[in-house]
Formats: C-alpha cells, structure tokens, sequence
C-alpha cells in the first residue's frame, strides 16, 4: 500500500472508524465513540494517531531521501557516495604560454609565485611557479596555465603577451611570454545534478574498479578526460594498434598531467604502466622505490575524424542560408573540440542535436556522417584512446518550391 500524508484529524478519524467497524461486528449494535475531547477513550486513539503521524512523517521524510531520481540535491551528494561514485568536477580552459629567454648571453630568472595572464576577453590564466627558474640564454619553457573559472574560454595564438605576478615580482624585460591556440583545450562546467542522477540510475558499470579510478583522475585540476585500457590476459595485446603487455595497464590523457595522476594510480591499483613514449611519463614518488620514484606512463588522446553533411529546406524570403548554417555549427560546436571521449557517434545522436534548430521555415531533410575514409556511416565507435572530432559540415541548401 502506497504511503500517502494525512493529517492528525484523518488518522484519528480512521482509527476509530475501525474501532466502530470491530464493536458492531462484536456486540451486533451500532456503537461509536464519542468523538469529543471530553471524551477519554477518543483522547487515547488521537493520542495513539498522533505517534503515528510522526511515524508515517518520518518515513515519508525520508522515503526519497537516497533516490537519485527524487532525492533532493542537497542529499544528492550523499547518494554519490552509497553508491560509489562522485560528481564529475568542471575543468578550466587551458593556455599553454611559451616562456622564452631573449637574451643571447645572460641567464634570466623567474622567481616562485603565482603568475597571471589575461586575455582579450578578460579571463585570467594562472599558473604558479613553486621555485625560482633560471633561463638559460636563448632558452625556452613551456607552461601550461589554467583559466581561474570552469568553462569553455578560448585564446587564439598570440606572439607577445603580459604577465602578471600576484607577489608583485618584477619580470625582467628580456623574458617574453607567448601563448598558442588553445581550441583542443577548452574546459567544461561541472556535471549538472540531472546528469548525475542519469549516471547513478543507468551506468552499470559505475562501480568497476578502474571506471572509479577514471573519474579521481579526471577530476584533478587539470585533467580533462582519462580513460584506462587494462590488459587483464597472460598475453601481450593490441588496443587501438597500441602493443601492451599482459596485467599492462594503459593510460590515456588529455590535459596537462601532474605527479598527482601517478600517485591516484599507485595508491589505487598495483598494474604496471604501458610505455608509449618515454617522455610521457609522471612520478609517484616514495622512498620505497628505487631512486626514490615510481614512473607511471601514459599517452595522450588522439581523434577520431568525422564529418557530416546536412540537407535542409528553407525559404529564401524569410532567412538566409549563411543564418542557418551557423547555427547549426553552434549546436555541434561541441564536436569540433571535444575534450571528453564517448564511446560513439551515431546519426540518432545528429538527429536528436537538429531537434534544437527553431529557426523559421527551415527544415531538415536529410543527415549524414562520413568517416575517417569519407565512407557513409550511421554509427561511428571510438576507442578509448581517441576523442570525436569533427572536421567540418558540407551543407546542402534547397529552396523552397525548388
């Protein structure tokens, strides 16, 4: 029976409708309870009612308490934890700034602190410098710096930018600051409460081990996906045409990765670290281990290149075809610098992102998606070492009457 609010007045009123029921079952007389408070017996039943309306309000408190799908969003955060999960933390943007000593024959320092850049649109990059770095002459050092909000903030490629130094450091003249496009580096917001209610609900396979490990690591600062590829066989084995050896776990980055990823995957598993490239490669470090560090390897994300093209109809007198078409670039932005992996792309997921276009006396005709070959696919899968990205859309405008 399904548990529903009642007031003090309709338990109490229940209660002795019951005991009504039972007396003339038992005496074969219509008899009541006087319902009035100068009543003994009534003030026992509405007694009795009221230790079950705090019964029935307590139960009804917390009937939803832990449900993803009712819970409130306070305790929305609790129920992440009971079932072994955590939000999906937003990430900043990225810049990388190219630090570079002009100076053909003196050193140059840059002493500790935390530096910012800002940019065009007035977003402030940061990035901290834990000692004092000496630049050789003609030297140069990249510096990933990262936006001080979550969310997609681009910076185009710049030969000549400011910094600024928060402790007040003077900068010496002959160190120039440069940064580079940051398209395949922008940030995202944090995981919305319906997104995370959808996960807990229908992601069976939240609670793997290496899928919960995925997520410590993606939440770091400045991380933005990770997925983990593990060979679990006595045999060495391929993955994406990647050799890696057997129990080899293989570690897919994108961002800029720190000694904390190596330390999240030393305390968690006890795997080894498929080596790709040598120079990818971050530190868990520990006395225990020989020259007191542990390397962990990794690789980073590539892509998997698609494009589309995109039939519709539309009339000419009421909106022009370049209005059209930039807005449907805007709804599949996402796709052309995607920093987060799915596992597919499909024209059902095309057709649901079209649903968006409310322009008027425009319609989608047709849609499709080309491969890496140009081959006209409905379904696209991508590994977990690549992330989608879309090349570009052809569009094909019909009038209408035509």
């Amino acid at each position: 029976m399904a548990l529903v609010s009642k007031s003090l007045d309709e338990i109490t009123t229940g209660m002795i409708d019951d005991y009504d029921a039972m007396l003339e079952e038992t005496t074969q007389r219509p008899l009541r309870v006087w319902r009035n408070n100068n009543n003994k017996l009534y003030l026992i039943f509405r007694g009795i009612a009221n230790g079950f309306k705090l019964v029935l309000d307590t139960v009804l408190a917390l009937k939803n308490r832990f449900d993803p799908l009712y819970c409130d969003v306070s305790d929305l955060y609790s129920t992440c934890k009971l079932v072994g999960t955590e939000f999906k933390e937003g990430k900043g943007s990225i810049v990388q700034i190219t630090i570079t000593n002009k100076s053909a024959q003196e050193t140059k320092e840059l002493l500790a602190g935390i530096y910012d850049y800002r940019s065009v649109s007035g977003v402030i990059f940061s990035f901290q410098m834990p000692t004092k770095y000496i630049f050789q002459p003609e030297e140069e050092k990249i510096i990933s710096a990262i936006s001080e909000v979550k969310g997609s903030y681009r910076v185009e490629a710049n030969k000549s930018i400011k910094l600024v130094s928060r402790e007040g450091n003077s900068i010496d003249p002959s160190l120039q600051f440069s940064c580079e496009d940051n398209i395949n580096r922008l940030g995202y917001p944090d995981e919305s409460d319906m997104d995370a209610r959808e996960r807990i609900l229908y992601d069976v396979n939240r609670q793997d081990h290496l899928q919960e490990l995925e997520l410590k690591i993606r939440n770091l600062p400045n991380i933005f996906e990770c997925n983990l590829i593990l060979n679990a066989s006595e045999a060495s084995a391929f993955y994406d045409e990647v050799p890696f050896g057997p129990r080899e776990l293989l570690v897919v980055l994108t961002g800029a990765p720190s000694n904390d990823v190596a330390r999240l995957i030393a305390d968690e598993v006890l795997y080894a670290t498929c080596q790709v490239d040598p120079a990818q490669v971050v530190y868990y470090e520990n006395d225990l281990y020989i020259d007191g560090k542990y390397p962990v390897y990794y690789m980073e994300h590539g892509k998997t290149n698609f494009s589309m093209e995109i039939t519709y109809q539309y009339d000419k007198t009421k909106i022009k075809p370049v209005q059209i078409e930039a807005d449907i670039d805007k709804l599949f932005e996402d796709y052309t610098k995607a920093v987060q992996h799915i596992d597919n792309f499909s024209i059902a997921m095309v057709h649901s992102v079209l649903q968006d276009v409310k322009l008027p006396s425009v319609t989608i005709l047709e849609a499709v998606i080309y491969d890496t070959d140009a081959v006209k696919t409905s379904f696209l899968r991508i590994p977990k070492t690549r992330l989608p990205h879309l090349t570009g859309i052809n569009y094909l405008p019909q009038e209408v009457g035509t």
